[in-house]
């Protein structure tokens, strides 16, 4: 998880790039990453950078949307981090910055 956090905006990013970072089976580290989270690898990976741009966004005015993509880990596809954004929040990241 530590390893997940110093790493959200590594595009690489993915169950593969960690298990060869812990020397682990990827499928091993997957069925054991579930067992102990109760949740996918990929779905808190991406919950965590969803939570990293709600914090951007309440920090900083005027940031961009593709500034906030490209520093957790969507590099240069604002527009999937905008879908990705709006279907965790229920909103886009602009309406979610007029709201806070």
């Amino acid at each position: 998880m530590d390893l997940v956090e110093k790493n959200l905006a590594n595009t690489d990013l993915s169950l593969k790039w960690v298990a060869n970072k812990v020397y682990m089976n990827a499928d091993y580290l997957g069925k054991l990453f579930k067992q102990e989270t109760g949740e996918k690898f990929s779905s808190f990976v991406t919950q965590q950078r969803i939570n990293k741009a709600m914090e951007q966004i309440e920090l900083m005015d005027d940031i961009k949307v593709f500034a906030i993509a490209e520093s957790i880990g969507f590099g240069d596809n604002p527009q999937y981090f905008s879908q990705v954004f709006k279907k965790f929040t229920g909103y886009s990241p602009s309406e979610y910055k007029k709201v806070n």
